[in-house]
């Protein structure tokens, strides 16, 4: 057994529907904040699923942006 982390392998849908098993979450870490994020304030979403044993047991949402031109800032 292992845990594993897989980064922008999800489409919307998968995400959407592990999104709706975890129960209570968070907006922030919903599909719809991302892109709105992207569209609005130019942050590039980056989604990870965390399996183990082949199992998801936990979803991440981070996004990026880049800060004049030189320093790369992350949230959660």
């Amino acid at each position: 057994m292992s845990l594993r982390v897989e980064w922008n392998l999800l489409d919307r849908p998968a995400w959407e529907a592990l999104f709706a098993q975890a129960g209570r979450s968070t907006l922030v870490q919903s599909w719809a904040w991302g892109e709105a994020k992207r569209e609005m304030d130019g942050w590039r979403p980056h989604r990870a699923a965390v399996t183990w044993a082949g199992q998801p047991v936990a979803l991440a949402q981070v996004l990026e942006k880049r800060v004049g031109g030189l320093v790369r800032v992350g949230r959660l």
